[in-house]
């Protein structure tokens, strides 16, 4: 069968909905001299041009509702570690 008729989905009012309470956070990428060094040697282009994640254990809240790089450190050293 290549083509089906659906009936639409019904309208939801999202105001007559109490959803539980949740707090955005968004990430904030850095772009460091690492990170382009990176992004170079491995040819990865992205725009906007950010530093690579390398585990999601790496991010960590900010506690502003924004996501950071919690163990930039130890990633650089990662870096350099490859790039050697």
């Amino acid at each position: 069968m290549i083509h089906q008729e659906i009936d639409p989905l019904e309208r939801v009012n999202h105001n007559r909905i109490k959803y539980e309470n949740f707090r955005r956070a968004f990430y904030a990428a850095p772009n460091t001299d690492m990170g382009r060094m990176w992004r170079k040697e491995h040819e990865v282009v992205c725009t906007p041009p950010f530093d690579p994640i390398l585990g999601f254990g790496d991010l960590v809240d900010d506690g502003g509702g924004v996501m950071v790089m919690g163990g930039r450190e130890r990633a650089m050293s990662f870096f350099r570690r490859s790039l050697c």
